[in-house]
C-alpha cells in the first residue's frame, strides 16, 4: 500500500506541475494591461437576500459604466436595495416571472437586451465586483475576439461552507480555464462576468436560442462557437462574496456546480474528455490514495500549496492587477490598502484548501447518481440536450 500511495501522489505532482507550468505560459503570453474606452452597460441580473449584495453592488458603481439591474418583481428586497443605491447612471427594470421551461437568469437578461443601446454590453453576477481596468481590457481584447471572460476569484467566506465554497473555486478556476487552453481551446465562459458587442449578441438572437438551458454560461460559449465567434478567456481575476448559510445549501450549491460539469464533459468528444479525467477529474482521487504514504504526503501538500499560491500571484501580476480602485477600507481609505485587504481575502488557507479538494469526488458521485437539482425551493430535472422542467412540489 505504501508504494501505491506514494506512485499516486508521484503522479499528482506531475499533473499538478504541468498545470502550474501550462497556466503561467498563457498568463505570461497573455498579459492584460492595454485598455480601450468605449460605451458599455453593464446588466446584472439581480436577486435579493444575500447580506453582501448591497456593498458588492455599491462598489461596481465607479466604474465608467452604465447599469441596467434586472430585478424579479416579487423580489422586495432586491429591489429596496436597488432603488436604494440607483443613480443618473442606473436603470432598473422589474422583471415578470420567468415562464414554464425558460432559464429565469437568461429570461431576465433577454427582456434586459432589448433596452440595451451602448456599443458594448457587459453581464455581472450580482455578487461580483471589478476593478476601473476590467472593462476597458476587455473591450480592448474584443478587437479579435468575440466575447471576453474572466477569472472568479472568491473571497474567503464568513462560516466554514462559504469557505469550503470559496476555496473550491480558488483551487481549481486557473487551472480549469487556463490549462486546456492550448490542447482544446475554450470550452466554456465564467458566467459570473462576460462583456460582447452589442451587435454581436443580437446578431446570434440574443439569449433568446439559449433561454431553455439551465447551465447559462455553457450553453452561450456553444451558441458563440456555434455562430463562428471565438472566446478569450482573460486573467484578470474578478472577486466574489457569497454567503453559503448552511450545510444544506452547501450541499445543493456543489450537486448543482458537478451536475453542470457532467453535462459539459458529456458533450465533449473522447480526447477531450480524457484530457478532462487527467487535468481535473484525477487529482482529487489521487490525493485520497497519497494517505496510503505519510511521508510523501506532507511533502506533496507542502508542494501543492507552494505552486496554488504562486499560482494566483503570478496570474494576477501578469494581469498587473496593481490597484482596486473601486473599493475604499474605509472613508480617506488608500486604493493600495483595499486592493491588499481583498487579495488577503481571496488567499488559500492550507487546511481548507486541502478539504474541498478531497471532498471533490463526494460531489462529483453526488451528482452521478442524482441527476435532479434543488434550486432554492425548487426541483429541477435536466434533459439530456440540456434543457429542463420543474418537478412538481
Amino acid at each position: 500500500m505504501l508504494i501505491i500511495g506514494a506512485t499516486a501522489l508521484v503522479l499528482y505532482l506531475a499533473i499538478l506541475g504541468t498545470k502550474f507550468i501550462v497556466c503561467r505560459r498563457y498568463a505570461a503570453s497573455h498579459p492584460e494591461h492595454e485598455q480601450l474606452d468605449g460605451d458599455v452597460t453593464v446588466m446584472q441580473p439581480i436577486l435579493g437576500g444575500d447580506p453582501f449584495l448591497e456593498e458588492a453592488l455599491r462598489r461596481n458603481l465607479t466604474q465608467r459604466a452604465r447599469f441596467l439591474w434586472l430585478v424579479d418583481e416579487d423580489d422586495a428586497e432586491g429591489q429596496r436595495v436597488t432603488q436604494s443605491l440607483a443613480n443618473e447612471r442606473v436603470a432598473i427594470q422589474i422583471c415578470p416571472p420567468a415562464p414554464p421551461g425558460a432559464n429565469p437568469k437568461t429570461f431576465k437578461l433577454q427582456r434586459g437586451l432589448e433596452r440595451i443601446d451602448t456599443e458594448y454590453v457587459a453581464v455581472l453576477d450580482d455578487d461580483t465586483m471589478l476593478s476601473n481596468e476590467h472593462l476597458q481590457r476587455a473591450m480592448f481584447a474584443l478587437q479579435t475576439s468575440t466575447i471576453y471572460t474572466g477569472l472568479p476569484c472568491y473571497l474567503r467566506g464568513a462560516n466554514v461552507w462559504s469557505s469550503l465554497v470559496s476555496h473550491f473555486v480558488n483551487n481549481n478556476s486557473i487551472t480549469t480555464y487556463l490549462t486546456l487552453l492550448p490542447m482544446a481551446g475554450p470550452l466554456s465562459i465564467n458566467g459570473m462576468f462576460y462583456v460582447m458587442r452589442t451587435a454581436d449578441l443580437r446578431a446570434m438572437g440574443g439569449f433568446t436560442p439559449i433561454v431553455s438551458q439551465l447551465c447559462d454560461d455553457y450553453a452561450l460559449a456553444s451558441l458563440v462557437k456555434r455562430s463562428g465567434g471565438t472566446i478569450r478567456q482573460g486573467i484578470t481575476p474578478q472577486f466574489l462574496h457569497t454567503t453559503v448559510p448552511d450545510a444544506q445549501r452547501y450541499v445543493r450549491l456543489m450537486h448543482r456546480w458537478f451536475v453542470f460539469a457532467n453535462m459539459l464533459v458529456r458533450d465533449q468528444r473522447v480526447g477531450v474528455q480524457l484530457l478532462l479525467f487527467v487535468f481535473l477529474g484525477l487529482p482529487p482521487f489521487l490525493l485520497w490514495i497519497g494517505w496510503f504514504c505519510p511521508p510523501l504526503m506532507i511533502v506533496a501538500l507542502i508542494a501543492r500549496h507552494v505552486m496554488l499560491r504562486s499560482l494566483h500571484s503570478r496570474v494576477a501580476e501578469f494581469s498587473r492587477v496593481a490597484e482596486f480602485q473601486s473599493c475604499k477600507v474605509a472613508e480617506g481609505g488608500s486604493d493600495s490598502s483595499a486592493t491588499l485587504q481583498l487579495r488577503n481575502s481571496a488567499t488559500l488557507h492550507w487546511l481548507t484548501s486541502i478539504v474541498a479538494e478531497l471532498l471533490q469526488p463526494l460531489h462529483w458521485l453526488h451528482a452521478c447518481v442524482q441527476h435532479t437539482l434543488r434550486w432554492r425551493t425548487r426541483r429541477i430535472s435536466i434533459g439530456t440536450d440540456g434543457t429542463f422542467f420543474y418537478d412538481p412540489v
